[in-house]
């Protein structure tokens, strides 16, 4: 199954008519991370955004009270947005749990490819 099958049967994008998907995909790659792996760093610059394809992500953030756990994630939630949208550094860490398989969405790929 390719990209664009497999970002149709994420439930937050599957209203995307084709046409849309194809697009999507052409900005999106499927990343994997071993258990224990930082995905997104809090504080960092980075504006992509990710679905979780397969596996599980604890989003959390360091205060002077210790560590907050904001959400935990599962297949087919969606993390990074904030900074995709707002272009503000990023506001927790996203750590996967287990082994995890993502769908990276390129921020940079997909401007060019919303103009159309």
């Amino acid at each position: 199954m390719g990209v664009t099958e497999q970002l149709a049967a994420v439930p937050i994008l599957d209203h995307f008519p084709p046409e849309q998907l194809a697009l999507l995909a052409q900005a999106t790659s499927l990343v994997r991370f071993p258990g224990g792996a930082t995905v997104i760093k809090e504080g960092d610059a980075s504006l992509d955004a990710y679905v979780v394809h397969r596996g599980r992500m604890l989003i959390k953030r360091e205060t002077s009270y210790g560590t907050f756990e904001l959400a935990r994630l599962s297949e087919g939630d969606l993390f990074g947005e904030t900074s995709f949208v707002d272009q503000a550094p990023r506001s927790g860490d996203a750590v996967t749990e287990h082994a995890v398989v993502v769908f990276l969405l390129d921020q940079a790929a997909l401007g060019p490819l919303a103009q159309q």
